[in-house]
């Protein structure tokens, strides 16, 4: 018996919590923008707003969400305790990335004491003070990466448990030996695609837990500080990709080390070594050129056209003759197909067209036989009736007329008595 009441209670319990859960999912549903789909991902309240053009933060998702993403919009700055005032408080990740954003008030991120992964590239910003994330106590995943961010002496953020951190293509030519002192719980970092020449062990000395680094597609100059760098990374088991690979020549490397230069503090002196180094890179890509300048005209003019990426300049190097030839031949090939395709068209229209008319004309005038012989029909029977009605107007007498002889010797018989009447009246 006890048995029984505990799988009923068990029962009604679950029924319960299923109820409940149905519940909660259609208020969200409710509740969500119509600009936006709320769902549930990973076990997580997520609601994604993408390319909708929003200018702030303020899209009325439900307050609970956990993941959101309202990238690819236009918002343009983050103020102060905008999550909180909204209440979305209960963050996990925040997608900013493909926005206007640039600037960021600092407790921007106040009450979102969950946040775990943020991710803010490619976005507009230039300089972030160090103490921006500090009201984000657990967050671990941080992407700034497409910033043009100006790097300064000392801590570039304070974050003390962040592990992933990514400013690739942030076009940063030098880092200074205090900027990761404050994030000693990193565990990866992405410096591809930079303006780096070069870069001091010191740097890195600090991220005692760093796992694996990534420095590819960077202008190193391969010089004693490139190999004493790749030294201190396989002594201290941090993996990477080679440097400076043995007899690879990359053909815009000395363009990418003037560029990187530009970019360094104007105090900053060159050393003769590296004069020196992009003199002989100079050289190098002035021979390189010499090469390629072989090859045919033509064929190299394609070449780099098609790798800027821009295939239409490809005709402002034809000369103009050439070009009206061209012109007056593509002309007469696309004249001529739509002829051809004009008068084919013309042929399955007359095909298709013929049976049709004459099946038409023959049922029109099946339907114009019927309809005369139908009305003929309505005639004579409409004269028939007429002829009846006329008889039956006709009355016949009921005597006989009297014979001709009678009628002849009636009338000389009254002339005669009429004759003896005259003489009685006379005196």
């Amino acid at each position: 018996m006890g048995l029984y009441y505990l799988h009923q209670w068990l029962l009604s319990l679950l029924l319960l919590s299923t109820h409940y859960f149905i519940f909660s999912l259609s208020n969200s549903k409710v509740t969500c923008p119509h600009f936006c789909k709320c769902s549930i991902s990973l076990g997580m309240r997520s609601a994604a707003c993408v390319g909708q053009r929003l200018h702030n933060i303020e899209t009325d998702v439900p307050s609970n969400v956990q993941i959101l993403d309202i990238s690819n919009n236009s918002i343009s700055s983050l103020e102060k305790e905008g999550f909180k005032n909204l209440g979305l408080t209960s963050l996990y990740k925040l997608q900013l990335q493909r926005n206007h954003i640039g600037t960021i008030d600092l407790h921007a991120f106040l009450g979102v004491t969950q946040l775990r992964i943020l991710d803010l590239s490619y976005n507009h910003l230039y300089y972030l003070l160090p103490a921006t994330f500090e009201d984000t106590p657990q967050l671990r995943s941080l992407y700034l990466q497409g910033n043009r961010l100006g790097i300064k002496p000392g801590p570039m953020l304070i974050i003390p448990t962040l592990e992933i951190l990514d400013i690739s293509s942030c076009q940063v030519a030098q880092f200074y030996h205090d900027n990761f002192q404050e994030i000693p719980a990193l565990l990866s970092l992405n410096m591809s695609h930079n303006q780096l020449i070069k870069m001091d062990v010191e740097v890195l000395e600090t991220l005692a837990h760093l796992q694996r680094i990534d420095l590819k597609r960077n202008p190193w100059s391969c010089d004693g500080n490139a190999r004493e760098l790749e030294a201190w990374l396989k002594e201290h088991h941090i993996q990477y990709d080679e440097i400076c690979k043995t007899g690879s020549k990359d053909k815009d490397k000395f363009q990418r080390i003037v560029s990187a230069i530009d970019f360094q503090n104007e105090t900053e002196v060159i050393s003769d070594d590296d004069l020196l180094k992009l003199w002989s890179l100079k050289e190098e890509n002035k021979n390189s050129h010499m090469e390629e300048n072989r090859e045919s005209g033509c064929a190299k003019r394609s070449r780099d056209i098609l790798n800027r990426g821009n295939i239409f300049k490809i005709f402002d190097s034809i000369p103009s003759f050439w070009s009206f030839i061209m012109g007056i031949e593509i002309g007469v090939v696309i004249g001529g197909t739509v002829m051809w395709l004009l008068k084919r068209f013309n042929c399955i229209n007359k095909t298709t067209a013929r049976p049709v008319s004459i099946n038409r004309r023959r049922s029109l005038q099946s339907l114009h036989n019927r309809a005369s012989s139908i009305f003929r029909l309505r005639d004579a029977d409409e004269d028939r009736t007429a002829l009846w009605s006329e008889m039956d107007i006709i009355n016949c007498p009921t005597t006989p007329p009297p014979a001709y002889r009678d009628c002849f010797d009636h009338i000389p018989r009254n002339n005669s008595t009429r004759n003896q009447q005259t003489d009685r009246t006379l005196p």
